[in-house]
């Protein structure tokens, strides 16, 4: 898949509370058998850079076209309600083919891009994927079964890096011209 998939149909009513009784689950594999002793790189930390407001319109009876007004690496937090069982596909791209206005998904090269969210039925859903990021402006969604989009917003994410340097000019071309630059450092930096 290369992105993220969940199904809310699996998630235990009341597992996240206090005295939730979980006897009947299985056991734990966790490694105590082996004779070594694991290290934890925490790594960089993540960063979320900020939240942006989308524009999507219904391009069809099941799918919906996103338009994040700019190129950034992170994911899709959507809100959403539908029909126990019901599932949407996201996929994402950078570009928009110039003739059809469909996804350009050929410039994603191997990633799939790809997140999935299956519905749980309850009144209001939000889906934002974990452990995942896509570089990306645009988006389709495509439902199988009876969902409703509330809204959708645009989150950008990195890993924790300082920006070390300024730039201000009297040009406002140059002045874009280095906001494009910040904004591919910082959609590009992923420590793993």
């Amino acid at each position: 898949m290369h992105g993220s998939g969940f199904d809310a149909n699996r998630e235990p009513i009341g597992f996240d509370k206090i005295n939730y009784d979980d006897r009947a689950w299985t056991q734990v594999d966790t490694g105590a058998e082996y004779d070594f002793i694991p290290s934890a790189n925490p790594g960089v930390p993540l960063v979320e850079h900020g939240r942006y407001p989308t524009q999507f319109e219904r391009i069809s009876a099941d799918t919906w076209r996103v338009d994040c007004g700019r190129c950034f690496s992170g994911v899709l937090n959507i809100r959403l309600r539908g029909e126990k069982g019901a599932r949407i596909d996201i996929y994402h791209a950078e570009e928009r083919d110039r003739e059809s206005g469909e996804l350009y998904l050929r410039g994603n090269r191997s990633a799939q891009a790809h997140d999935s969210y299956i519905l749980s039925g309850s009144d209001e859903e939000c889906f934002e994927p974990d452990f995942t990021y896509h570089g990306f402006r645009y988006a389709d969604i495509v439902a199988q079964g009876r969902v409703e989009i509330l809204s959708i917003e645009g989150v950008a994410i990195s890993s924790e890096t300082p920006q070390t340097a300024e730039f201000v000019s009297g040009n406002d071309v140059v002045n874009g011209v280095w906001r494009m630059i910040e904004n591919t450092r910082q959609s590009n930096m992923f420590d793993y």
